[in-house]
């Protein structure tokens, strides 16, 4: 039996019916969804299990793991410095953080960081948890990293590396030297009232959060989408950018364990509901004015950055990828709102977010069944269609 709860907004009928339909078409565990329109929430729907084995059921208030669809709300800080004018996107990060410019990084500037260009996506030292617990040593390993191809000329997904990059350009720029995750605490999720961390705090947090279930791996692979499967074979042969940058980054973590939730990973390792990510986009996509976005920053994250200049490869996902300041943008088969001003990000495992300047719409699905599709998940995917069915 499929236990959804939550509410939709008379129109929005369709979205409850294909969210039901992913527990009992598609095997969902747990999961929860969330759209708004012109700042009013149109749907709020939450069900399933947030541990199947326990049976402990899925709640207004459960939280998930997201991976990097993190990396969109870690951009919402690096917008909110960039209005305040602490930093400048077509700056050098070298200008405010100069030990960075070793190993031949001096030219790289903020923008072709968050467009994932900047040759950075993996280190050559695995980065291990309390290395992440302790900014200056994590600042001074990217330091002496040395870029894996020259800035600017590729793009390659940054997975983990982007979001502790941008938190140490935080911290040198932020008067008061706040990390990434601290930084998002205070002027993003408390004023907004938002359900999310970037690094869990506390063992309240821990008690309302859904347990992630890891796939089989290779009933997976056979139905995974046809455009992942270059990238999960490249995952397979140890010596290329996709596995340096998904399995050699990182040491090997328990995505439950307390240890890996509570570290902040502001690219991959956000905590929180549907309901607080699609609030986040909801005020992005109608220029941030609760925040104090400036004009000049939305007009910024709306438009696409340029692509590199041998094209729109990417080197890491082995697919075509468009990037806008730390956002993923519609480009060639991957489509999404309503024109190319969209922006979001996507999750490992089938969670998305993103938010539609031109409806003025804002959407997020959030789920503990790990996919493989780390893009257009059938689930996701299902429930967005019918949310622009009927938008």
């Amino acid at each position: 039996m499929v236990v959804v709860n939550g509410n939709v907004e008379p129109g929005f009928e369709n979205v409850k019916e294909a969210f039901v339909n992913n527990f009992i078409k598609l095997q969902e565990i747990g999961a929860a969804c969330s759209a708004f329109r012109q700042g009013k929430k149109v749907v709020d729907l939450w069900g399933g299990y947030a541990n199947q084995k326990t049976r402990e059921v899925w709640q207004a208030d459960t939280a998930v793991l997201v991976f990097s669809v993190t990396k969109g709300l870690a951009s919402m800080a690096i917008a909110l410095a960039h209005s305040r004018g602490w930093l400048e996107y077509d700056e050098k990060i070298s200008r405010y953080w100069p030990e960075f410019a070793a190993q031949g990084k001096g030219e790289i500037t903020i923008r072709q960081l968050l467009s994932h260009q900047a040759g950075l996506p993996y280190l050559d030292r695995p980065v291990s948890l309390d290395t992440i617990n302790a900014p200056d040593q994590l600042g001074e390993l990217i330091a002496r990293q040395r870029p894996l191809w020259e800035p600017g000329k590729y793009h390659g997904y940054h997975a983990y590396s982007l979001g502790w990059i941008e938190s140490e350009i935080l911290r040198r720029v932020d008067p008061n030297h706040r990390t990434l995750g601290a930084f998002f605490d205070a002027e993003i999720a408390q004023p907004l009232a938002l359900e999310f961390q970037i690094g869990l705090k506390g063992k309240r947090q821990l008690s309302k959060l859904a347990r992630m279930h890891m796939p089989n791996l290779f009933r997976g692979f056979l139905s995974v989408d046809p455009r992942m499967r270059q990238f999960l074979t490249a995952i397979l042969k140890p010596w290329t950018h996709t596995s340096r940058t998904f399995m050699q980054s990182m040491p090997r973590a328990d995505v439950n364990d307390p240890a890996f939730l509570m570290a902040e990973n502001p690219g991959f390792g956000g905590v929180g509901t549907a309901r607080a990510i699609a609030s986040a986009y909801d005020v992005f996509c109608r220029g941030g004015q609760e925040l104090n976005l400036a004009p000049a920053t939305f007009k910024a994250i709306s438009e696409p950055s340029p692509l590199p200049r041998e094209g729109d490869f990417d080197l890491v996902l082995k697919m075509p990828m468009r990037y806008s300041l730390g956002y993923m943008k519609p480009h060639g088969k991957i489509r999404f709102g309503s024109s190319e001003r969209a922006f979001g990000a996507p999750g490992a495992g089938g969670a998305f977010a993103f938010a539609d300047p031109d409806k003025e719409a804002a959407f997020a699905y959030v789920s503990n069944r790990f996919g493989l599709n780390m893009l257009d998940d059938p689930r996701e995917v299902n429930v967005r269609n019918a949310v622009y069915d009927s938008l």
